[in-house]
């Protein structure tokens, strides 16, 4: 099972992955991400705002097993300053 969010800093040299903190309702997703950067610089909270698009059962191999595939887009991303990241 692969299960990965986030805006994806967490790739930028010398930023490493904090936290994620992911909180759902029935069709929107709220996801906040801290970022820990090397160095004498303060972390990077980030939010990110999206929705849920498709929730889908999958079937494996096995005709016993199905997992819940879901998809999720994200409409926003706030930084820690309340500025809108584009």
């Amino acid at each position: 099972v692969f299960l990965s969010f986030g805006g994806g800093n967490e790739f930028v040299p010398s930023a490493f992955g904090g936290g994620n903190t992911m909180n759902s309702s029935k069709n929107s997703v709220t996801v906040m991400e801290v970022i820990r950067i090397l160095g004498p610089f303060p972390n990077v909270r980030n939010t990110l705002l999206g929705r849920i698009t498709n929730i889908s059962k999958i079937a494996t191999t096995n005709a016993d097993n199905e997992y819940n595939s879901v998809k999720i887009v994200y409409d926003s991303m706030m930084d820690g300053l309340g500025k809108e990241i584009k």
